[in-house]
């Protein structure tokens, strides 16, 4: 995206970079901010407060976050960090539109909750979101997942999602392709509902104009 200080999207790995970046070209998102990858989600919030505290030149900025496995916990982390370092009228419920706020000095600031700023999950949520659910492949890779001898399921059990779309990634026509790149392969739905109104929201947030509707 552009190279401005000015305007910063923050995600947590190089996993959401990647989607996020994949989603913007296949969806032709205006090159409007900068997509800053973080070391997870405490050096995001971290990274956030300093931003916010100490650079002037900051105009918008915005923060994709997981919920993991409690939304409303996860919702009030951020609140409270946020709110600690100026920035105002952020509502005590996650907004299921993605929050939108400003601080004093006028910054736009926003958070957007994977996967839909109302369910527990992780980047993999989304991703999945985004197969059709009539799809062969995801259906046996869960059938072969759930048919994994007792004992022998090295994961975590709040892994399995990870475990599902690696898995049917490896089944697909390039084996092992990155989420990122599965975007622009066609391999998921990039003109899904999920991705329509987290688009409505980084728009919104960035003060990005409509793109124009075809003659």
């Amino acid at each position: 995206m552009s190279q401005s200080p000015s305007r910063q999207l923050l995600v947590e790995g190089p996993d959401d970079f990647h989607l996020a970046c994949g989603i913007f070209k296949r969806r032709g998102l205006p090159e409007a901010f900068d997509v800053v990858e973080r070391n997870g989600f405490p050096d995001l919030l971290r990274y956030a407060e300093v931003s916010l505290r100490n650079n002037t030149a900051l105009t918008h900025l915005g923060m994709i976050v997981d919920a993991d496995s409690d939304h409303a916990k996860r919702w009030r982390e951020v609140r409270k960090r946020l709110l600690s370092v100026g920035v105002l009228d952020l509502p005590e419920n996650a907004p299921n539109t993605g929050a939108i706020a400003t601080t004093a000095t006028g910054v736009r600031v926003g958070v957007w909750m994977l996967p839909d700023n109302l369910s527990p999950g992780v980047l993999e949520h989304f991703f999945r979101s985004l197969i059709p659910h009539d799809d062969v492949l995801l259906a046996h890779a869960q059938a072969s997942i759930d048919a994994i001898p007792n004992g022998h399921t090295l994961f975590k059990p709040q892994h399995r999602i990870k475990a599902e779309v690696q898995t049917w990634l490896a089944w697909r026509e390039d084996p092992g392709t990155p989420m990122g790149a599965a975007i622009g392969k066609g391999y998921v739905n990039p003109e899904h509902p999920g991705v329509d109104a987290l688009l409505a929201w980084l728009r919104a947030l960035f003060e990005i104009e409509p793109a124009p509707v075809p003659a």
